[in-house]
């Protein structure tokens, strides 16, 4: 493929090595000749064995048909693509860490970069529904209309920053996979299931209320970047003690909420997050944490 995107080294090791123990099972011829091609990198001289196992593992990435996988999602995109001085495929760690997001600003632009788990390359179902969804982020993001301002999340006190991160986050996936499966083409997570994560990460709103946002981010226009933001910021700004929301404190779920209960532990807590008011709650841990602490210092 004439290349348009930059591919992470380890990214392609991983999804290699991934794709051959699954369907080396099925196929084990395919790791006969996989062992015939590795085996004699291995006497390679070590200043250039790197090198060589880097061009090994590019050559089975294409082989096993994940670069025309890569260009096929490309090519539905090319005007995003166009508008970018780079694009990388990085591998991403962990799950959450997946997504796109822009670079730094350079004298041509901002570059950009999709994080992917490895995984999706050997599972093949979901790849092209993650890479379709994440570059139609980033013709967003590219886009003036849509009005991105990476710095508004500074302007949220820091114990709220992740509520508000996954609201938008969420938020915005629904409008991305509406406007996608609207084309004609498979999202990455269907309207149901999206109606189910919006439950989990705005718990205040239920029944209709739910079902009217459920549909707008799915069937209505795109929102803009300040439409999302405040969405997300109005709802982290209410109390959120509802079962399987987010601590202020520790951001997990929890469904045992608690109180501070001697004040103690409450000057103990905006001692460390100043922004905290008793109203927010905090999860059975964080109570016992702060109890103890309290306790401690006195």
């Amino acid at each position: 493929m004439k290349r348009t995107v930059e591919l992470d080294p380890a990214l392609v090791e991983e999804a290699v090595g991934l794709a051959l123990r699954r369907r080396g099972e099925s196929d084990p011829g395919l790791l006969d000749v996989w062992h015939a091609e590795v085996d004699p990198v291995y006497r390679v001289a070590p200043a250039a064995r790197e090198a060589a196992f880097a061009a090994l593992h590019g050559r089975w990435f294409e082989r096993l048909g994940f670069e025309s996988l890569v260009t096929t999602a490309l090519a539905g995109h090319r005007d995003t693509v166009a508008r970018l001085p780079a694009l990388a495929l990085l591998r991403a760690a962990r799950g959450d860490d997946e997504g796109a997001d822009l670079g730094a600003p350079g004298p041509a632009g901002r570059p950009a970069a999709i994080r992917v788990a490895a995984a999706r390359f050997a599972d093949g179902a979901t790849l092209l529904p993650f890479l379709d969804r994440e570059l139609t982020r980033l013709a967003d993001l590219v886009d003036p209309a849509f009005g991105h301002v990476p710095d508004d999340l500074d302007t949220i006190p820091a114990h709220r920053r992740r509520l508000v991160q996954r609201r938008y986050r969420q938020a915005w996936a629904a409008s991305l996979d509406g406007r996608i499966a609207r084309l004609g083409r498979v999202p990455l997570a269907g309207r149901g299931a999206h109606e189910r994560a919006l439950a989990e990460t705005f718990p205040a709103m239920a029944g209709a209320g739910l079902r009217r946002l459920a549909q707008a981010l799915w069937s209505g226009p795109r929102p803009s970047h300040a439409e999302l933001f405040a969405l997300a910021s109005a709802h982290a700004a209410a109390p959120a003690s509802a079962p399987g929301a987010p601590c202020p404190l520790c951001g997990f779920p929890t469904h045992a909420w608690a109180k501070p209960g001697a004040a103690g532990v409450a000057e103990a807590i905006r001692r460390d997050v100043p922004g905290w008011r008793e109203d927010d709650g905090l999860c059975d841990r964080c109570l016992e944490r702060y109890a103890a602490h309290s306790t401690t210092a006195t």
